[in-house]
């Protein structure tokens, strides 16, 4: 009995489980058994690797005639089957088969004469339905046996023929017209060095059939491709080098070796590599040899640069009394890139910030970033900074015995700006150094008529039968513990401390309870080296939490020192550590018994670690500081971690004394404050006729330490004279004022 070998190219294959390939193998091989010639496909199945409920199996067979066409089998009868789990469902189903040249049937089984794939779509009585596909082969089908028409080039000399078979045929080849078959002209692929006709002949090995097929080998020069496989090549903004890639062929195939590289471009850039990284924009050339052949040949290739926007950021700007808002000027030049601004060290934008122009009304660094979809990103930064006040010093003094008068005098190192008084009752004077006749407070001002800024400060005048006492304290607080805090002892009694801390945010909320810590910074803990001083000790700060472990509050918010359980006091002086960049929206704050503001002064921004005494203007009548720790940061969240030290006042007093006669009071009248002092005391004098002075400062021995002053002073004009304690000793001191008409000698004592 013959055998026929069937040959099936199954297009649905699916197998995912070695249950269902054990099923099948079992299945294929019994109808083998059974039918010589045997042809199976799975149907389609689901990703699961299993059957759907709704589906079928379908298989297809060519019993007795194989699945080849040829010139021994002229038609081929394929025969369907539809079954689910063992069970043959053909009995009332459906049939759709189509295939070549527009083939189609509803039979159950079809007899076929032309090569091709034939697809089957079967469904059931019961609404399952299933598919499965058959390739009948043919006389060039699927492909021409002789395969395709080749060139021989003179690099290579010869060529490998690309025939095709369905492996039960017996091959052979003849060469015509030139053509010459170096060897293997048995199989499939004969290599041939010759120009000509190729004719390869399959012989059935089971019935002597026969088919034909022809091809033909040219001769052809070599050819030699260089290409540059990117395809648009493009620097990043970064600027990082980028590889050319060369890809080289001779007569359509890649080659790597024996080749000669030669790059070039722009600003005499050359690379002998046959890929070159580049980092400039411009056109490069690639030259390449073969070397065995001497052949050549080049490419180009066109290498870009994202875009960079360009700009200003403008000129620097500055805040003033009379503009606390102001408008950055920002630009682009080349007309490409969007705008946006970033406000760092303390900057905080009003209005506009995805504008040119947005308005600010804070001191910091304002950046502005020019960017584009298709390009890059640039930066350009501006300043802003703060014009500071006029400088201001003042004196009062008490009136005189005999004219019931005394002259107040003003000063400010700040050129072209105005004076004003206002005292008791309603006074007012523009006057840099009135004469009043009337006991009281009075408040100097001094403004800045180009900026508009001002700044004032107040003095007293007591009666001429009283004498004003004062004695100044200092709150370093070494004293206290470590951690929390709510009050502090001095010797003028109790002060309250409240700190109340900030939350974290955009929104500005305070947490209710009393946050004010006692911060070691020369042991610094938490996260808070900023704070670190080598001799400042224990500083005031706002902690983060409740806990005893000092730890500064980041997001800022304000320090109350309330004085009124010992009264109104004159403030001096204030010490202000790690004032960052961007907290230059603090203050000091001093307020009278009513509430009514007296005196603030804004905090300079000296960045981390940073020392600064500030200057209170020796602002009397003050019962409560308040010191706001405020700013913004990089992202524009609240900031203010700063902390403060050494607080300076002094608590005044009038005394009542016995008006001296009139000859004594024309003499000389003075007075000095504070009597006891650890940094600087002063002097106040008035003559009652105009003439010279020497002020001399002696030990308790009677040796001149050094001369304060000497000068003329005018009729009833106030004189006054600092005592700097500088690097003199503790212990008592004696001022001594020598004048014509007399002399007076103050104590003062210096205590550390």
């Amino acid at each position: 009995m013959k055998k026929h070998y069937a040959y099936t190219n199954d297009v649905n294959q699916n197998y995912h489980t070695s249950s269902r390939l054990w099923y099948l193998f079992a299945f294929s091989l019994l109808c083998f058994l059974l039918n010589p010639v045997l042809s199976i496909h799975a149907s389609a199945q689901t990703g699961t690797g299993e059957l759907a409920e709704d589906e079928a199996i379908i298989w297809l067979t060519t019993p007795g005639s194989g699945s080849i066409l040829d010139c021994y089998t002229n038609e081929i009868t394929i025969v369907s089957t539809v079954h689910k789990g063992g069970v043959n469902l053909d009995e009332g189903a459906t049939y759709q088969w189509t295939g070549p040249d527009g083939f189609s049937s509803d039979k159950k089984d079809i007899v076929v004469t032309k090569p091709g794939i034939y697809k089957l779509i079967a469904k059931t009585t019961n609404g399952l339905t299933g598919q499965n596909s058959i390739e009948i082969l043919g006389y060039n089908y699927p492909k021409r046996f002789a395969g395709p028409d080749l060139n021989v080039h003179p690099s290579t000399k010869t060529v490998k023929l690309q025939g095709y078979s369905h492996g039960f045929y017996d091959i052979s080849w003849e060469a015509s017209n030139g053509g010459n078959i170096v060897s293997g002209g048995n199989t499939l692929n004969p290599i041939v060095d010759a120009p000509g006709t190729y004719t390869i002949t399959l012989t059935g090995r089971r019935n002597g059939c026969t088919m034909q097929d022809t091809m033909v080998v040219t001769e052809a020069e070599d050819v030699f491709i260089a290409r540059i496989t990117n395809g648009i090549p493009e620097i990043d903004c970064d600027g990082e080098p980028i590889l050319l890639d060369s890809y080289v062929t001779l007569n359509g195939n890649e080659v790597k070796e024996g080749i000669t590289y030669r790059w070039t471009g722009p600003n005499d850039y050359t690379s002998d590599a046959p890929n070159a990284e580049v980092n400039e924009p411009g056109m490069y050339t690639l030259e390449v040899k073969h070397n065995a052949t001497g052949l050549t040949s080049s490419a180009t290739k066109g290498v870009t640069q994202m875009r960079f926007p360009e700009g200003s950021a403008g000129p620097d700007k500055t805040l003033t009394c009379a503009n606390p808002t102001v408008t950055l000027e920002g630009s682009i030049t080349n007309d490409f890139g969007e705008p946006i601004w970033l406000a760092s060290d303390g900057g905080h934008f009003v209005s506009g910030y995805r504008t040119l122009n947005p308005v600010v009304d804070a001191t910091g660094t304002y950046t502005l970033r020019l960017q584009h979809p298709k390009g890059c990103p640039v930066e350009y930064t501006v300043k802003v900074t703060r014009e500071e006040g006029p400088s201001i010093s003042a004196t009062g003094g008490k009136l005189d015995c005999l004219s019931g008068s005394i002259q107040l005098t003003g000063s400010s190192d700040t050129e072209g700006v105005s004076y004003s008084w206002t005292g008791p009752d309603g006074y007012t004077s523009s006057e840099q150094n009135p004469i009043v006749k009337m006991a009281g407070d009075y408040t100097f001002t001094v403004t800045d008529p180009q900026s508009g800024c001002s700044a004032s400060t107040m003095v007293a005048v007591t009666p001429a039968s009283s004498e004003l006492t004062a004695k100044e304290y200092l709150i370093d607080f070494n004293s206290a513990k470590k951690g929390l805090i709510s009050s502090i002892e001095t010797e003028a009694g109790t002060v309250s401390i409240m700190g109340r801390k900030r939350n974290p945010g955009s929104t500005e909320t305070f947490a209710p309870e009393n946050h004010a810590a006692i911060f070691d910074s020369q042991a610094p803990t938490g996260d808070d080296a900023d704070l670190y001083t080598t001799d400042w000790g224990q500083v005031l700060i706002i902690n983060t939490n409740l806990s005893d472990v000092p730890d500064d509050n980041q997001w800022g918010g304000e320090l109350i020192l309330d004085f009124s359980a010992i009264g109104p006091v004159t403030l001096e002086s204030i010490g202000v550590l790690d004032m960052d960049l961007y907290e230059d929206m603090s203050w000091v704050y001093l307020y009278d018994e009513a509430g009514n503001e007296l005196h603030k002064v804004h905090l300079k921004t000296l960045g981390n670690n940073s020392r600064q005494t500030v200057d209170l203007g020796n602002t009397r009548g003050v019962t409560k500081m308040k010191v706001v720790l405020d700013g913004r940061d990089g992202s524009g969240y609240f900031a203010g971690s700063s902390a403060i030290d050494d607080v300076k006042f002094r608590v005044e007093k009038e005394v009542a004394i016995p008006c001296q006669n009139a000859q004594q009071q024309e003499a000389l009248q003075a007075l000095a404050y504070p009597t006891t002092f650890s940094d600087k005391a002063t002097i106040q004098f008035t003559l009652q006729d105009a003439g010279e002075y020497t002020v001399n400062l002696y030990d308790t021995q009677g040796i001149l330490v050094k001369q304060l002053s000497t000068g003329t002073a005018m009729a009833n004009e106030q004189v006054t004279i600092e005592v700097a304690a500088g690097n003199m000793k503790e212990g008592m001191y004696l001022a001594r004022i020598v004048s014509p008409a007399g002399s007076k000698t103050l104590k003062l004592i210096l205590k550390r």
